[in-house]
């Protein structure tokens, strides 16, 4: 919500016209015509690798690039992870088309943070165990010691400053 009186905008209003904008440009209106018509790579910390979303007609995967390596995988184990978000949420998941927003993928060992039915989870691919998490402003490290502790990377929300990636330091 716009404060007129100060002329400000919050941090969550920002976020919000953020993700509108990131629709828009990927395409939300030309879904059910062309898929993949636009990549956006999501970076991982200071790695050569980025992940993204790959459209199906039904459905979606998220992969994993290592531009370095010159691979281009599917980024985890989409069933594993269905299976352990339905679990814990006690929702029905379907692994063509996880329903999860606000990713923050993490290497190394690979972790995923993410937002599914109104709450943000932790998901490890070491155990395959998905969790809840403190529900925070997407911040991820130490500061934050419930959340999941990625090695490569961090994701700050602080005044306008949206999603800027910076290595963890422990």
């Amino acid at each position: 919500m716009v404060d007129h009186a100060k002329n400000t905008i919050t941090p969550q209003e920002m976020e919000s016209r953020y993700q509108r904008a990131q629709s828009l440009m990927q395409g939300m209106f030309t879904k059910t015509s062309a898929f993949n018509t636009t990549l956006i790579p999501h970076w991982i910390g200071d790695s050569d690798c980025f992940w993204y979303e790959r459209e199906f007609k039904i459905g979606k995967e998220f992969r994993l690039v290592d531009a370095a390596a010159g691979s281009n995988d599917i980024a985890f184990d989409h069933a594993a992870l269905a299976k352990a978000l339905a679990q814990a949420s006690g929702e029905t998941v379907n692994a063509e088309d996880l329903p999860i927003s606000k990713i923050d993928l993490c290497l190394s060992p690979l972790q995923l943070a993410f937002d599914a039915y109104g709450k943000r989870w932790s998901f490890s691919s070491k155990d395959n165990h998905c969790t809840e998490i403190e529900s925070s402003p997407r911040a991820i490290g130490p500061s934050h010691p419930t959340a999941v502790k990625p090695p490569l990377c961090a994701t700050i929300i602080s005044g306008y400053k949206i999603l800027i990636r910076v290595k963890n330091a422990h």
